[in-house]
């Protein structure tokens, strides 16, 4: 049983918190860290979705008056990628992620086949890294700025830039803390057009509003909402069932 656990910030990622409790605690090798949170050695030190998180909520239980299933909710990824999903697969995603098997998890959820490159690097918006720095005393990963297509802080109206943290890990078992050090401020050349910003900043606020809520979807559904905005036609076709 853990003796203290850091108090989440908002949007923080959970690998973000995991990295500020291997700081506080002393630990010398990562090691240490992942044998009290996971009970384990070889757990991986995933951003986006990881896994093994029955046990560290079970670790967290007096600290973190929070389920499992909250932490997954509020502190990953999986919000996004959720509604995005069959259910059935979704639950299955979830279940791997309170288990210990986390080998299929991102195949599970697409993002092995998927044309689009996740983040090479740890994000960060620099106004946002300020203004934490005067709130908190200190920076952390926001969960927002990790997510594949979002390029501008929609609270800034800023680019986000990359920090020197491979979003894959140099030590797959080692959590990296954000900081001054691995998020250095550098002058942008600005090539994106007015309008391709706006369009940018929209996207990143529907993301944010997609990620902060409880949303399940069927791909059915998502079907018949953009046949009615499409088509602009209230009578649902009759070779489509609606069940």
């Amino acid at each position: 049983m853990l003796g203290f656990f850091p108090t989440p910030y908002p949007d923080e990622l959970l690998y973000s918190i995991i990295a500020r409790y291997h700081i506080r605690s002393g630990n010398i090798s990562p090691k240490i860290t992942l044998q009290e949170l996971f009970g384990s050695t070889t757990t991986i030190a995933t951003p986006d979705l990881p896994a093994n998180l029955n046990y560290l909520s079970k670790q967290l239980q007096h600290l973190f008056p929070s389920c499992v299933t909250d932490l997954i909710d509020r502190y990953t990824l999986y919000s996004f990628y959720r509604p995005f999903l069959p259910p059935q697969r979704a639950r299955l995603i979830q279940q791997s992620m309170k288990a210990n098997i986390g080998q299929n998890i991102h195949t599970r959820a697409g993002i092995m086949a998927s044309a689009i490159a996740t983040p090479r690097y740890f994000r960060f918006c620099p106004q946002c890294n300020a203004e934490d720095l005067d709130r908190y005393g200190e920076i952390y990963w926001h969960r927002l700025h990790q997510i594949t297509g979002v390029f501008i802080c929609p609270e800034h109206s800023t680019l986000l830039q990359d920090s020197t943290i491979s979003f894959q890990g140099l030590n797959r078992h080692e959590y990296y803390a954000a900081s001054s050090d691995n998020c250095v401020v550098v002058e942008q050349c600005d090539t994106y057009s007015d309008r391709t910003k706006q369009q940018l900043q929209t996207l990143a606020t529907d993301i944010w509003w997609l990620l902060n809520r409880n949303l399940i979807f069927s791909l059915h559904a998502i079907f018949v909402s953009y046949f009615f905005v499409c088509t602009g036609c209230f009578v649902y076709p009759s070779c489509y069932s609606l069940v």
